[in-house]
C-alpha cells in the first residue's frame, strides 16, 4: 500500500502591493521511519510500495545506498539499468508538466491525447519508447522550433518566436514572460531544486532567468527533456545524465543520490547488523518548500499590482517548484 504522502498548505499575505509573508506547512509522514528495523532487501521491496510518486526514482536511490551500506555495491548493469528507469521516469514527469499541468494554470488548452500516448511510450516497462519520435513530436506539435536553436535564444528572439505560436507550450512561455519580477536580483534561490540547477547554463535559461524568472523554469523542464533524450538515445552515461551518486561511509553506512524531474533526491542510511538502525530522505519539496527555502525566497520578491495577482503569482510559484504532494495555496483570512 503506497504511503499518503500529505498536503502542503501554502497561505499568502498581501500588504502595501508586496507578498510581505508567506506560511508553508504540511505534514508529510516520515515514511523512512517505517524501513527501520528491516533487512536491506525487504526495505527494498518496501520502499516499492511506499512510493506512488516518482517511484523508480526513490527505488534507484535505495539500492544504491542499500547496496553501498552492506558492502555490495550494484553491478555496472544494473546501475545502467536504474539509471535508465530513472531517466524514462523523469520524461514521464516532465511530460506531465509541459503538456497538462501548466497549460491548464494559465489557460492553454492541454493536449491530452499526446500526453497519454507518450507517457505510456515512456514507461519503461513498456519498452515502446522511440526518442526520435518524442523529440520530433516535441518540435513540431508543442514547440514549432528545434532544440538546438532554442539553447541560443535570448528573451527578444524568445519574444518573437512564441508571441504568434499556437503549440501549447510556446503558449504556456508566451504567458510567463509577462509574469514574475523581473526586476528583482536574478538566479536561483537558496536551496532550490530543480531542472533549472541542471541546465542553468544554457545561454537560453540565463537570459530567462535575468529577465522572465517563472519562464526561465518551464524552459528549463524543455532543455531537461531534451538532455534525457538524448542520454537515453544514444546510450551515454545515463548514470551521469541522471547525477547518480553513491558512498560507503565506514563499514555499515551508504549514501546515494539521483535527479527526479523536482530536482535532486538522496537516501541515507546505516545498518546494525542486517537490520536497518537509520534512515534518511531528503526530496526536491524539502528545500524548495522550507521556512527558508526557495518558495519563500521567490515569492517574497514579487510586486504585484494587486490581489488576485498576488495570489496567481503565488500558484505559478508553486507549480514552478513543483511540491511532490498536494497543495493548496490561498490568501490568509485577513484578505478574504
Amino acid at each position: 500500500m503506497n504511503a499518503d504522502p500529505g498536503v502542503l498548505e501554502i497561505e499568502l499575505a498581501y500588504d502595501a502591493g508586496r507578498l510581505s509573508a508567506v506560511r508553508v506547512d504540511g505534514v508529510r509522514p516520515n515514511v523512512a521511519r517505517a524501513l527501520i528495523g528491516h533487512t536491506p532487501k525487504t526495505a527494498l521491496v518496501l520502499v516499492d510500495h511506499l512510493f506512488s510518486i516518482c517511484g523508480r526514482a526513490q527505488h534507484a536511490a535505495a539500492a544504491l545506498a542499500l547496496g553501498a551500506a552492506t558492502g555490495a555495491p550494484e553491478s555496472e548493469a544494473r546501475a545502467v539499468s536504474l539509471a535508465r528507469s530513472v531517466a524514462h521516469e523523469a520524461v514521464q514527469e516532465h511530460l506531465w508538466r509541459l503538456l497538462l499541468d501548466w497549460p491548464r494554470q494559465v489557460g492553454v488548452e492541454p493536449d491530452v491525447a499526446s500526453f497519454r500516448y507518450w507517457y505510456r511510450a515512456a514507461d519503461p516497462a513498456r519498452g515502446e519508447l522511440s526518442v526520435s519520435e518524442l523529440r520530433a513530436a516535441l518540435e513540431r506539435d508543442w514547440l514549432g522550433v528545434p532544440l538546438r536553436e532554442l539553447s541560443n535564444f535570448d528573451v527578444r528572439a524568445t519574444r518573437e518566436w512564441v508571441s504568434g505560436e499556437h503549440r501549447p507550450i510556446a503558449q504556456v512561455l508566451n504567458v510567463l514572460l509577462d509574469h514574475g519580477n523581473s526586476g528583482r536580483r536574478p538566479g536561483i534561490a537558496p536551496r532550490e531544486s530543480g531542472a533549472i540547477d541542471r541546465v542553468q547554463r544554457s545561454p537560453w535559461i540565463a537570459s530567462l532567468l535575468e529577465h522572465a524568472p517563472l519562464a526561465a523554469r518551464v524552459a528549463a523542464r524543455v532543455i531537461d527533456l531534451g538532455r534525457l533524450l538524448d542520454a537515453i538515445e544514444h546510450d551515454g552515461d545515463l548514470r551521469s545524465a541522471c547525477h547518480f551518486s553513491v558512498e560507503r561511509v565506514g563499514e555499515n553506512r551508504g549514501e546515494s543520490q539521483t535527479i527526479v524531474a523536482r530536482g535532486l533526491l538522496r537516501h541515507e542510511v546505516e545498518l546494525d547488523g542486517d537490520r536497518i538502525c537509520h534512515y534518511a530522505l531528503t526530496t526536491p519539496t524539502d528545500g524548495n518548500f522550507s521556512v527558508d527555502g526557495a518558495y519563500p525566497w521567490h515569492v517574497q520578491r514579487e510586486s504585484p499590482r494587486d490581489l488576485e495577482a498576488a495570489l496567481k503569482l503565488g500558484q505559478l510559484w508553486a507549480l514552478a517548484l513543483d511540491p511532490c504532494v498536494q497543495y493548496r495555496v490561498f490568501m490568509g483570512s485577513g484578505h478574504a
